[in-house]
């Protein structure tokens, strides 16, 4: 006998699925560039004050934990209410984002321009690229995201995102290649 799933059993259930693009599809990037941005203003709250950032109210943001993409879904879905499967239809895929604005003090413009200058991705001639960003070393280590993408060669120097100040690495595979000093 099959029964439906609820509670905190359906919202992980929901969470696989939407991380694999079964639900929600559009909503995937958008989230995990906002759990990359949670991610790059934890490791910021720890870092010397600068003047550009000084406004940023961090303290709140880097108190919190930092789940994983599948942790923080699901616990999403339960604050938002979700205890049955057909509640699901009243979901909004703006709803499972983290509000980062109240979190953090920044404005909207403020977070794009920094998903801008330090991206959780990047495609170059189609081939998809993961950037691992490290702060406090000042380091982006590059990988293939598929793949197909790790049959290519690493991407030229000149189509990199700016990464302005960081040095930045190619991993594939046992392979690791500087690309910037």
């Amino acid at each position: 006998r099959e029964e439906a799933l609820t509670g905190r059993a359906l919202c992980h259930a929901a969470a696989t699925f939407i991380l694999e693009r079964r639900l929600f599809a559009d909503a995937v990037d958008p989230l995990l560039d906002r759990l990359h941005l949670a991610d790059l203003l934890a490791q910021w709250s720890d870092m010397p004050p600068d003047p550009d950032t000084a406004h940023w109210d961090l303290k709140r943001l880097s108190a919190l934990p930092q789940p994983t993409e599948h942790a923080h879904l699901a616990d999403r879905l339960h604050t938002l209410g979700l205890r049955h499967a057909e509640e699901l239809a009243l979901i909004e895929p703006d709803d499972l984002l983290p509000d980062l604005e109240g979190m953090s003090g920044l404005m909207a413009f403020e977070l794009d321009a920094l998903l801008n200058e330090l991206p959780r991705t990047f495609e170059h001639l189609g081939i998809p690229y993961t950037c691992e960003i490290t702060l406090r070393s000042r380091h982006v280590v590059i990988r293939p995201a598929t793949k197909a993408a790790r049959r290519a060669q690493e991407p030229p120097v000149q189509v990199l995102p700016r990464f302005r100040g960081f040095r930045i690495s190619y991993e594939q595979d046992s392979r690791r290649l500087t690309l910037r000093r």
